[in-house]
């Protein structure tokens, strides 16, 4: 597997969550920027494998029709597997 390059992408996973489920409740672009480059893990992130530039909209973007669909899709399919009723075994 690669390993993951794009500046969202190398946030940890409670971060991805967060931002996940701020795209799925339709947040803006720019309050999620916000409030992202302005957690210290993520300068830190930043200033260690991106010269300090923070985090933009198409990076942003790239995340949303990357790494957010991956997560939709697993999201989506876990609602999908809890809504199922259990096969009871009866005919």
């Amino acid at each position: 597997m690669r390993k993951p390059n794009g500046k969202i992408a190398r946030l940890p996973r409670d971060l991805h969550e967060q931002v996940n489920q701020l795209l799925l409740d339709g947040t803006p672009a720019r309050p999620i920027l916000t409030w992202l480059n302005a957690l210290p893990a993520v300068q830190t992130m930043l200033a260690t494998h991106f010269g300090g530039k923070p985090i933009n909209e198409p990076n942003l973007s790239h995340w949303r029709n990357g790494g957010y669909q991956r997560w939709l899709f697993r999201h989506e399919l876990q609602t999908l597997i809890r809504s199922t009723p259990r096969f009871s075994g009866t005919a």
